[in-house]
């Protein structure tokens, strides 16, 4: 590395450092985008704006409609979902997130996945996430429910429950993820769990996002807890960023991200489909574009959301859009932004 170059990326590290001090605990409002780990890592930390990826799932289905998940993927198809992961941190993501969904034992035993093993699934899932982020994004490893309650409600034991999670998180851990996202969370009770299970192992930040339906008085998850609620309780298990995904559209979460942002001092993410999904010449489409959702991004920074990605039906488009409608730069990928 020449000594111009690395006194370029001096500079870059304490502009940034003079930004995040000058805000005094501020939320939203620095626009930085320089773009080491680290320095992402500050900002995701300290309320600052991060560009999330786009969806996983939908992007996978596309791929092969006949996987009977996207984990499936992980080994037939290990170069496309790279490439997925790497067209979002080329269209300027600083967190991108695991291809791990249904990555837990339970999940992964319905569609016949079982033989693999969990946590060879996962490590495989975030060293290919790893290799698509390089220097220029965070890699969070993603949990999703596990697919039916935990007991008394359902049929899984805290036991049970605890030890998928444990093979779920290992895996991700070794496979170098910088992050853990607990996310579509709709029950305390595993969560609680989940956390418990990453506490045994690691100490890396967390993210704890629920999914909230639409109802008469409001917003609430399928258990029934408001966005309040299930933020207070996220922040009660130590989570260091809070968020909302799935389910609903941009403008529903503008109004979820306010009621979290009412509870919580600290960052706020937010991941939106790209509206309810319907049936079009027997294909699921999802029908707000890149271009609708990302005039409403300025709303959801003014509401209260500092990481803002998308979901459901999300894609590049929609998260290149999305960065520059919270006024930052493009990603340039031959330099540390």
């Amino acid at each position: 590395m020449s000594k111009s170059k690395s006194k370029s990326k001096i500079k870059i590290k304490i502009k940034i450092k003079i930004k995040i001090e000058d805000q005094e605990g501020g939320i939203g409002m620095a626009t930085t985008s320089a773009g080491t780990r680290e320095d992402i890592r500050a900002r995701l930390l300290g309320g600052q704006l991060v560009v999330g990826d786009g969806a996983m799932g939908t992007q996978a289905q596309i791929l092969d409609p006949k996987a009977l998940c996207p984990e499936q993927l992980l080994f037939t198809m290990p170069e496309r979902i790279e490439d997925i992961h790497r067209r979002y941190v080329e269209a300027g993501a600083e967190i991108i997130l695991t291809n791990t969904f249904g990555g837990s034992p339970h999940k992964l035993a319905l569609a016949h996945m079982e033989g693999v093993g969990a946590h060879e699934v996962n490590r495989r899932a975030a060293e290919i996430a790893r290799r698509a982020a390089g220097e220029y994004a965070l890699v969070a490893g993603d949990i999703g429910p596990l697919g039916e309650l935990v007991e008394p409600l359902g049929d899984i034991s805290e036991g049970e429950a605890l030890d998928n999670f444990r093979q779920q998180i290992g895996g991700l851990v070794d496979g170098g993820v910088d992050a853990i996202i607990i996310e579509t969370v709709i029950d305390l009770a595993e969560l609680r769990l989940a956390v418990a299970a990453m506490r045994e192992l690691c100490r890396l930040p967390l993210i704890v996002s629920m999914t909230f339906d639409k109802v008469v008085d409001g917003y609430r998850t399928m258990m029934g807890t408001t966005p309040e609620e299930t933020a207070e309780a996220a922040l009660g298990l130590g989570a260091d960023v809070v968020g909302c995904n799935c389910g609903l559209g941009i403008a529903d979460h503008i109004e979820i991200v306010k009621r979290l942002r009412a509870v919580v001092s600290g960052p706020i993410m937010c991941q939106p489909n790209a509206g309810l999904p319907r049936l079009a010449g027997g294909k699921v489409v999802y029908l707000e574009t890149p271009e609708s959702m990302s005039a409403q991004v300025p709303a959801l920074v003014d509401a209260g959301a500092t990481v803002i990605g998308g979901c459901c039906g999300t894609t590049a488009d929609y998260v290149r859009l999305a960065r520059a409608a919270m006024g930052l730069p493009p990603r340039s990928m031959t330099s540390s932004s």
